[in-house]
């Protein structure tokens, strides 16, 4: 069970790390501290997918430009993301006024789920 820990500690490290500078590349405001953090350290704070936590940024330039990222948790094994989870992301974005969101997922979506994304995306364009 460590070694799966430890093995989710490492993936998890590596996808939040990716998503950290792409925020970065793009112009979103991230501490250095964040994108400077090493596995080591990341580790010792990790206490598995619960203790994930969104990560909010905005804009250099634009402070109403912002970007909420989410890591969803599969909290049972071969639990779907359906559409009560996307309407709940985006009641969450529309809420705190946050125009961008990512999804991080680590389980499969349901059709119905992923039909909603796409009308999202419609309406967004």
């Amino acid at each position: 069970m460590e070694n799966q820990d430890a093995g989710d500690a490492t993936k998890i490290f590596k996808i939040r790390k990716t998503i950290l500078n792409m925020l970065s590349d793009r112009g979103y405001v991230i501490e250095q501290k964040l994108l400077d953090e090493s596995l080591a350290t990341f580790k010792d704070k990790f206490k598995g997918r619960d203790s994930l936590k969104p990560i909010a940024a905005q804009k250099k330039d634009d402070e109403s430009n912002k970007i909420l990222v989410e890591f969803f948790k599969n909290s049972k094994n071969d639990k779907k993301i359906g559409v009560k989870d996307i309407q709940n992301f985006t009641s969450k974005l529309n809420q705190q006024y946050i125009p961008n969101g990512i999804m991080i997922i680590n389980c499969p979506i349901t059709s119905l789920a992923k039909q909603v994304i796409y009308n999202i995306n419609q309406v967004n364009l």
